[in-house]
């Protein structure tokens, strides 16, 4: 297993990274070991795909970030929409072929994808009854797109 080496002005870096999921809605999370997530887990945002992730380039997380995007270790994802969170936005990236090198577990994890055309996506719509909040009317429209069934 390879690790990346990189150097600030106060610290030389030699550290690894890791695929794994939110508990929470199974969201790709990436883990720079041993230390933070380099991912963000953005609960009312659109699930990406296995390996694409929300990248979390604020709280200390700005040197790490920058190198690895310097490096080319990680690239934006292409027609992804950014998420806003609080007064921070969370953009979709994923691990470049030379990034996943430095991705400890990236074969098994990346190898849990199912072929695209294997995916039948089955949408919800879930439509909250509007209510009345100081004489303004709210309604609400839900969309949940998910794996119905893989073959």
């Amino acid at each position: 297993m390879n690790e990346w080496k990189f150097s600030t002005e106060y610290e030389n870096y030699e550290q690894s990274f890791r695929f794994d999921v939110y508990s929470s809605n199974g969201a790709t999370a990436v883990l720079y070991l041993p230390y933070t997530k380099v991912s963000v887990n953005m609960e009312d945002a659109p699930i990406l795909p296995r390996g694409q992730f929300y990248l979390k380039d604020w709280s200390g997380n700005e040197l790490i970030v920058k190198a690895m995007i310097d490096e080319k270790l990680i690239e934006p994802v292409k027609a992804a929409i950014p998420v806003q969170t609080g007064y921070v936005v969370a953009h979709p990236y994923q691990f470049t072929e030379d990034g996943l090198k430095y991705v400890e577990n990236a074969v098994e994890f990346l190898q849990l994808l199912p072929k695209r055309e294997d995916i039948q996506m089955f949408s919800l719509r879930a439509y909250a009854s509007g209510s009345k909040r100081r004489g303004l009317m709210f309604r609400s429209i839900l969309i949940y797109t998910f794996p119905l069934r893989v073959k």
